[in-house]
Formats: structure tokens, C-alpha cells, sequence
């Protein structure tokens, strides 16, 4: 099941792909947005303005799953399936972007935040939203784009954490988080 960074040009499909997966969500759709159905455009547009502000973050890497399909001339072309917005923080975050994460004026908010995990969680991989497209869920996408945080937080000998919604705890488990 093939996953990659997001690219600017993904942009308008992830948060598409994060509109269809809760619109019924009870926090994000109906409690944060509970006028949705009435005015759609304004759900996506706070998704759109979400996700461009996590991509331009040097402490996000939005992770992408996707299928192949063919096109009607004879290429190829990927059908985004889902996302998952991993945050890296505490120390070693910067060794995503090397010396250009120091540039980055909002690294001075990102020190500010460390404090919401301490001890041995101050330093790790965080999953921040994770969606996958309901024209594709129960496909596995959901369960690899978790395990890639997962994967790389024992690579690098940190945690990873999720904060998740009611009755998603077993999946998680499954995904490798274990407490």
C-alpha cells in the first residue's frame, strides 16, 4: 500500500479527503461546524486552511496513501485515499528540515508548545489527524497511515501519541500505540 509526503499540488484532495471523513464526526463536524449542511463550502474551507497551514509547518509532515489508476491516455495518475498529519516534537524535530527549520520564524511557537507532553512523551511523533476518503475506508489505508509514525517514532527511539475519539482506541491499539 504505497504512502508519500504530501506535495503543494495535494493541497485541494487532503482537505477534500478531510471533509468527507467527518462530516458526521461528532467534534469536528457536528459540534465544531454544526451549520455544515448548510453551508458546506465553509467546512472545506476551514479544512483547506487547516491543512496549508500544517503543510508550511516545519513540524508537520502530512503523509499521503494512494491508489494508481490508469488515465484515458494511457498514463497513470494517483487517487489520494488518505492522510494523516503527523507532528514531530521535542528535541530532534528539526532533523526533518535540517538547518532551514531554524529559519522558520514559527519555530519560536513551536518551542512554546512543548510543554503539553513531558518526561519520556516530550520528544516524539504526534498524530495530529489521520482520515481516510469513505470511498476507501476499510481498506487498510487508515491502519498504514498510522503505522508510518508509528514505524518512524521507533526508529528514532521516541514515542508516538494520538489523542483519539470514542471508540477508537482498539484501532489504534492494532496500530501499534499501546497506552
Amino acid at each position: 500500500m504505497p504512502l508519500r509526503k504530501a506535495q503543494r499540488r495535494d493541497l485541494p484532495r487532503i482537505a477534500s479527503t478531510y471533509a468527507a471523513a467527518f462530516w458526521d464526526e461528532e467534534v469536528m463536524g457536528k459540534l465544531m461546524h454544526p451549520y455544515r449542511q448548510e453551508h458546506p463550502q465553509d467546512f472545506l474551507r476551514y479544512w483547506k486552511h487547516e491543512v496549508a497551514e500544517w503543510y508550511w509547518s516545519y513540524s508537520h509532515q502530512i503523509m499521503v496513501s494512494y491508489e494508481t489508476k490508469p488515465t484515458r491516455d494511457g498514463d497513470e495518475e494517483q487517487v489520494l485515499t488518505g492522510v494523516a498529519d503527523w507532528i514531530r516534537h521535542g528535541e530532534g524535530w528539526e532533523r526533518l528540515w535540517g538547518i532551514w527549520a531554524w529559519w522558520d520564524p514559527r519555530s519560536v511557537v513551536h518551542g512554546l508548545t512543548s510543554h503539553f507532553w513531558s518526561g519520556p512523551r516530550s520528544s516524539g511523533w504526534y498524530l495530529n489527524f489521520l482520515a481516510v476518503h469513505p470511498d476507501f475506508q476499510k481498506r487498510g489505508y487508515g491502519s498504514r497511515l498510522a503505522e508510518w509514525g508509528v514505524e518512524r517514532a521507533r526508529k528514532e527511539n521516541v514515542t508516538a501519541s494520538v489523542i483519539s475519539g470514542v471508540g477508537r482506541d482498539p484501532f489504534y491499539r492494532r496500530c501499534g500505540f499501546d497506552d
